[in-house]
């Protein structure tokens, strides 16, 4: 098993935050493609997914 499907095999089992996030945004985003996020775009992820984008 590789470090990375290690790393998801522990998150699934012990509960982690992908599993918090909307469906929406789940259904974009797979766990392993989440996992590669970086904290700080995890941490905006909901907002630039979500928000409107604005056209001038």
């Amino acid at each position: 098993m590789n470090p990375a499907d290690s790393q998801q095999h522990d998150l699934q089992r012990s509960g982690n935050p992908y599993d918090s996030l909307p469906e929406p945004i789940k259904a974009i985003y797979t766990l392993k493609e989440w996992l590669w996020l970086s904290d700080r775009e995890k941490a905006t992820l909901i907002e630039s997914e979500c928000a409107p984008d604005v056209i001038e």
